[in-house]
């Protein structure tokens, strides 16, 4: 006599956010890079390194101390976030254009997943790798003499929206680019100079105009001017008209990215 077949395995059950979903792209995107670890680490070590050496250089004697000195430890917290803000977009970005020119990204869209628990998983994955980049830039600006934030929180919150923005800005680039050079156009064309033209480097105020009023219009520097108001107590707008902007830009940025997302606009394959 036959034996009765096994009774069938309850489906698995998912609730109203799809946690499981999140956490396997979220553990896909950390195996990436472990898989990457050595690009990964000297990328930001090697740039970061040789950004303080020529500014270094470039002030010569009076760097020293005086106003060389000054200038010196003001371009620091920038070269920090400028840092973070590159790999939050690399992570995103990179990630989400290999899978769509190599075909894995139909792996990807097969589970029920939400556009937000889509768009969860990879931010997730982006603000990891780009709080392991602070690990690695952070001893070399506090071996170039850069002290410890003055105020940890606020330097905290921007750098926490900075990395959201760009994380975002990395996924609606990766929907409307078809190949990797429309890809790096993007970055190296948008992203990079808007964020060297957003006060990384000198106060804005020091600037001569006209570059003062373009530069307010830059959203970079509303994240880079906040996160150097925690670290060094030095700003040139209020914070709280910094963080209103950041959040206005993260929430904008959010809503188009999960309306693209839930469109299938650049991933549906």
């Amino acid at each position: 006599m036959t034996a009765p077949a096994p009774a069938p395995r309850a489906p698995w059950p998912i609730g109203r956010v799809h946690w499981l979903g999140i956490a396997t792209i979220y553990r896909r995107e950390a195996k990436r890079y472990l898989r990457w670890w050595f690009e990964f680490i000297t990328q930001p070590l090697v740039s970061t390194g040789l950004f303080v050496l020529v500014f270094r250089l470039a002030l010569g004697p009076d760097g020293e101390d005086g106003a060389g000195a000054a200038a010196f430890a003001y371009l620091l917290p920038g070269l920090l976030i400028y840092s973070l803000l590159m790999q939050a977009v690399a992570s995103t970005l990179y990630s989400l254009m290999f899978d769509k020119i190599e075909g894995a990204l139909a792996d990807i869209l097969m589970p029920p997943l939400t556009a937000g628990e889509f768009a969860a998983g990879y931010m997730m994955s982006a603000l990891t790798a780009a709080s392991a980049t602070a690990a690695i830039v952070l001893p070399i600006v506090l071996l170039a003499g850069l002290g410890l934030p003055a105020d940890p929180l606020t330097a905290g919150v921007f750098a926490l929206l900075g990395c959201t923005e760009l994380a975002l800005c990395g996924i609606l680039i990766a929907t409307v680019a078809k190949k990797w050079d429309q890809a790096e156009a993007f970055v190296s064309f948008g992203l990079t100079p808007a964020a060297f033209l957003s006060g990384v480097f000198a106060p804005v105020g020091a600037l001569p105009a006209p570059l003062p009023a373009l530069i307010k219009l830059n959203p970079f520097h509303y994240i880079v001017d906040g996160f150097r108001a925690g670290y060094l107590g030095l700003n040139d707008n209020p914070v709280w008209l910094n963080l209103m902007v950041c959040l206005a830009i993260t929430g904008g940025l959010l809503v188009v990215c999960l309306s693209m997302l839930r469109r299938g606009v650049g991933i549906r394959v």
